[in-house]
């Protein structure tokens, strides 16, 4: 049985001030956003766009996207700098309705980010619907993007890509009504739970409940079950990444185990 006091504990103890305040926000609380907002909107682009870590001067859909992400869990959902943000992703669509970095990026972009790779479009479609269809469900654009997903996923639940592409793209579709593939999205991840780490299950269930996945569906009971086991003795959750992803990781556990009975005293 996982443990709600000793996972507060190491967060409180280990995590940044953005961290801080997501804590804060996830266990009801209406921290002061000001300084942590501001040090966001001074790292966003006048055009919305964030830089990625591989390259300071690209103006990045993963990275606009990561931060968008970020701005949810703080419980941002509105104003300028997600605007902004969105602005941006809307100016990465493609005519087929997927999703891709600039091509001027090619010679530099990591592989999930590469202009013009299969995988990397899938990727980039998924996590950008992602986000876009948290505030424009019923948009037409989006509709196109969907389809372009949809063209694209195999028989057995899969599309040929990064594995979290998959509950992203579950997630996206889901919200955006496309029901059957979602569905067969999470048939297949349900087939693969088993090799999941705490940080992939967390992210999993958040993306998954975010666009109305029933907490009750039996993937995310079972994935909240597997991730109740992977608690360390100080309280973290920790991340396939390493370390310095404990923090991170733990929060995304917080979040997923919040409000569904997981926490023992």
């Amino acid at each position: 049985m996982a443990n709600r006091a000793s996972a507060i504990e190491f967060l409180v103890a280990n995590g940044n001030a953005v961290e801080q305040a997501r804590l804060q926000v996830f266990l009801g609380n209406c921290p002061a956003l000001d300084v942590v907002l501001k040090e966001i909107a001074d790292r966003q682009r006048q055009d919305g766009s964030f830089a990625p870590f591989w390259d300071a001067g690209a103006h990045s859909l993963d990275a606009t996207c990561y931060h968008l992400a970020v701005l949810e869990q703080l419980g941002v959902t509105e104003g300028q700098i997600v605007e902004r943000a969105r602005t941006f992703l809307w100016s990465r669509r493609q005519e087929d309705g997927s999703f891709q970095e600039d091509e001027t990026y090619s010679a530099i972009a990591p592989p999930w980010a590469k202009p013009g790779v299969l995988e990397a479009t899938l990727y980039l479609t998924s996590n950008a619907g992602f986000w876009l269809a948290t505030a424009a469900r019923d948009d037409e654009r989006l509709t196109a993007s969907a389809h372009f997903l949809v063209d694209h996923l195999g028989q057995d639940g899969r599309f040929p890509t990064y594995f979290h592409a998959h509950w992203l793209a579950a997630g996206f579709l889901f919200g955006v009504g496309e029901i059957e593939c979602a569905n067969a999205l999470l048939a297949g991840l349900e087939k693969r739970l088993a090799i999941l780490e705490a940080s992939q299950l967390a992210w999993m269930v958040n993306a998954l409940c975010l666009h109305g996945v029933s907490r009750d569906h039996t993937l995310v009971d079972a994935a909240v079950r597997r991730l109740m086991n992977l608690q360390q003795a100080d309280g973290r959750f920790a991340s396939e990444d390493g370390t310095w992803q404990d923090v991170h990781t733990t929060l995304e556990a917080l979040r997923a185990l919040q409000g569904i009975g997981a926490w023992d005293a």
